[in-house]
């Protein structure tokens, strides 16, 4: 589903003759409404499941006897499922508009400076574009569900509902308002903002890992405070 209803927005999109399949991928991406009202809903979905014990983790739990190991196990299982979701999100619908756009090559409606979803066409190629979304996009769903992780550690399991409504007020915040125009929250954006900000000066690589450092270190600081306090947990 992660990968149709997109390729189904694509679709759907009103363009000019002169827009090409780029356009389409970057407006349906780009669109924080479907970012965080679609795509991150269906991803929390599932880290509930692994995280409360549901279908998917009864496979593996009989096997774990400490409280870190089925701590560990649940966040493999959210980072593998991580990767799946990124891929499945954005591999097959990269494609699609790859062939729609002839390549890697933006349309004579982005060389117009006509798309404000692609404005970034003076510095980066289409798939450049997609690697920094993608990116962005992987390491969001890490801190979306180390949050909800830790939250569960710091209530010791006992309550579900505090660590949905802080997510689900996270995403709420997100949709009203670009954090990452707001400096004192800059650290937790999770959006695409920070794409539009590149130079054709930069190094791509330098910029990736500077851009996303600050939002990894939370996530890592979310999982050592879940290890630390999961000692305390019910399960």
């Amino acid at each position: 589903m992660s990968a149709v209803v997109p390729i189904l927005m694509m679709c759907i999109n009103s363009y000019p003759s002169s827009a090409n399949g780029w356009n389409r991928f970057f407006f349906t991406y780009g669109n924080h409404y479907f970012h965080y009202l679609f795509l991150i809903p269906v991803y929390i979905v599932i880290v509930m499941d692994i995280v409360n014990d549901g279908p998917i983790m009864q496979y593996i739990l009989p096997s774990l006897r400490l409280k870190r190991n089925w701590l560990f196990a649940k966040f493999v299982a959210v980072l593998l499922w991580s990767i799946v979701y990124t891929c499945a999100t954005y591999g097959v619908s990269m494609q699609v508009a790859g062939i729609w756009g002839n390549g890697d090559a933006w349309s004579e409606y982005t060389l117009d400076g006509n798309d404000m979803y692609t404005l970034f066409y003076l510095n980066l190629l289409p798939k450049q574009a997609v690697l920094l979304f993608a990116v962005r996009f992987f390491i969001g769903l890490l801190f979306i569900s180390a949050l909800y992780i830790s939250l569960q550690c710091i209530t010791r399991r006992r309550s579900h509902t505090i660590s949905i409504v802080v997510v689900v007020t996270y995403l709420a915040l997100n949709i009203v308002m670009k954090i990452g125009n707001v400096p004192i929250l800059r650290s937790i954006d999770i959006s695409n903002l920070y794409v539009f900000h590149y130079e054709s000066s930069y190094n791509l690589t330098w910029f990736l890992a500077q851009s996303n450092l600050p939002l990894s270190v939370i996530v890592l600081a979310f999982i050592s405070v879940s290890m630390w306090l999961v000692k305390e947990a019910d399960y």
